[in-house]
């Protein structure tokens, strides 16, 4: 009965909106930011161990999404060098490709990321890329 039940749950589990993985990655995201929210006011009210509590809180939230991920150490070194090495690549790229450029910003705008956009902007103001206007 137990090994029956397992692909059962894991359906309800991975279709029940209030329980699908990314839901409950999300709660645990808003926890450990309302932790951390509440844990500035604790300290600047003068509260230390309340907001020793809260810092606490917020770590045992952020601990169960990395243990949820396998996020470790490791995985966020390698992760790091494979973020700096695209970096490298696509500067490059940039380098010799206008039009490149032009789609990165593009891009970077449409993502929300509208600094990263001025600073490659800036970087190359030879080259006419359009701002976003808002």
């Amino acid at each position: 009965m137990k090994f029956h039940l397992r692909p059962v749950i894991a359906k309800t589990m991975t279709e029940t909106p209030a329980t699908r993985p990314m839901a409950l990655v999300e709660r645990l995201a808003d926890i450990a930011n309302d932790a951390r929210a509440a844990r500035a006011t604790a300290y600047a009210s003068g509260n230390a161990q309340l907001g020793a509590r809260l810092g606490d809180a917020e770590t045992r939230a952020l601990d169960s999404m990395a243990a949820r991920f396998g996020i470790d150490r490791d995985s966020l070194a390698a992760d790091y060098s494979l973020a700096v090495k695209l970096t490298r690549a696509v500067d490059r790229a940039m380098q010799t490709s206008p039009q490149l450029r032009a789609l990165v910003v593009e891009h970077l705008n449409a993502e929300g990321a509208t600094e990263l956009a001025d600073i490659i902007r800036q970087q190359f103001p030879e080259t006419t890329i359009p701002e976003v206007t808002s």
